[in-house]
């Protein structure tokens, strides 16, 4: 069709074909749009599950590294009972205090969950924990430590966190702290240099 002088305007194809262009771009930037919110949701999940493993593993180290290797209990895979300090005598002798338990429990058993065994006093340590595991060596005097916490995303994707850690405990059964004993060692050993 031949277009008149002094009339202007886009052809039915022109106007096709601009629509189809723009639908696709469109299309595209929604779907990266998609696709970014998806990965954000899964970092953002997996952040808050590791903040959360860290103070659960904060809160155990701390107390667990004043305990001695002859004083913990692993009764499962899952399951650690222990004693702490309570005092420490002058000529170095300690008295223990009663046993202190980790496990997982709680709403949905996904809580790390401390329960003094003595006065049934029970803690929550970290939530969305969905695995823990205990491993004692003797030599070093160590308590390896996994933890695993499980979440969902808004979008409904799962996401697994792990975290790893280690307790060497600072106390013998001896009641002697193992760090002085290997100083006393090295302190015999420079004596007999000189």
């Amino acid at each position: 069709m031949k277009r008149k002088k002094g009339i202007e305007g886009y052809a039915l194809v022109e106007v096709l074909a601009y629509m189809t262009i723009l639908s696709i771009v469109t299309g595209l930037l929604l779907e990266a749009f998609n696709v970014g919110s998806a990965n954000w949701n899964v970092t953002y999940t997996q952040l808050k599950l590791e903040k959360e493993l860290r103070v659960g593993m904060d809160r155990m180290t701390r107390e667990l590294r004043n305990s001695s290797l002859a004083r913990i209990n692993i009764t499962q895979l899952n399951v650690l009972q222990f004693q702490v300090p309570n005092t420490i005598g002058t000529d170095g002798t300690i008295t223990w205090s009663g046993w202190i338990q980790y496990s997982i429990g709680g709403t949905g058993a996904e809580q790390l969950i401390r329960t003094d065994l003595t006065t049934n006093a029970t803690r929550v340590l970290a939530y969305h924990v969905s695995g823990i595991q205990f491993v004692s060596t003797t030599n070093p005097a160590t308590l390896a430590i996994t933890l695993t916490a499980s979440d969902t995303t808004v979008n409904g994707r799962s996401v697994t966190v792990n975290l790893p850690g280690t307790v060497k405990f600072r106390n013998s059964e001896g009641g002697q702290d193992e760090d002085e004993d290997e100083d006393e060692d090295e302190d015999e050993e420079d004596e007999d240099d000189d």
